[in-house]
């Protein structure tokens, strides 16, 4: 990698002034082909994008305690796209119509989209597997003890507007617990089940 990354930015320009007709693809084939000096070794760009992929997959698997499943299908399709010197997207940007049902359908099913999430609810995909809602579990547990101001569950506010809509899915309880203390709270919901995963349920020491 580039030490000075608005040194490489101008480097990549003068690549590009040097061969006007070079493209999005183009480009890209180049620079992964580049040979960059690391502690130790010399790498090309293609042999660092894979080393950061199997150490993101270590990072991930080490933090949910199991083996992934939904990820590890995500994370071989961008090692081979990357092993194969081509991309999708620009490939979908040069050749194709991008904003198309079919390219945006082509994209989902190549690089996933474990959940989606907004303000206003939470949906998981209709092929999620564990390693998607153990990281979800991590996420909202983390995001719950780190919290400084607010003591309030991180779905309180989904919870509240899905408890009064008709379009409400199963049946769930909330309870004084979900201003204050989730950990104590013994109704089952996703917070719950993720503190008794986590093993961090009924231990008052996750008060601020």
């Amino acid at each position: 990698m580039y030490k000075n990354p608005a040194w490489g930015f101008f480097q990549i320009l003068e690549i590009v002034r040097q061969n006007p007709r070079m493209n999005g693809i183009h480009l890209y084939k180049h620079m992964i082909d580049m040979k960059f000096v690391r502690p130790r070794k010399i790498q090309s760009m293609q042999e660092i994008f894979i080393d950061f992929i199997e150490d993101y997959k270590y990072n991930i698997q080490t933090a949910i305690g199991g083996e992934l499943e939904y990820f590890s299908e995500v994370f071989e399709n961008c090692k081979s796209e990357i092993l194969s010197g081509e991309n999708l997207i620009l490939k979908l940007l040069y050749e194709s119509d991008i904003t198309s049902n079919e390219s945006i359908d082509i994209i989902l099913n190549f690089y996933g989209i474990p959940l989606v999430d907004s303000n206003e609810l939470t949906l998981m995909g209709a092929a999620s597997k564990i390693d998607i809602a153990r990281l979800r579990a991590l996420e909202m547990v983390i995001g719950r003890m780190t919290s400084e101001n607010d003591q309030r569950c991180p779905l309180y506010d989904k919870c509240i507007k899905s408890l009064y809509s008709y379009e409400q899915g199963p049946p769930f309880n909330m309870s004084k617990e979900c201003l204050n203390n989730q950990w104590e709270k013994q109704d089952i919901c996703l917070m719950t089940e993720s503190m008794k995963f986590l093993k961090v349920h009924g231990k008052n020491k996750m008060q601020n």
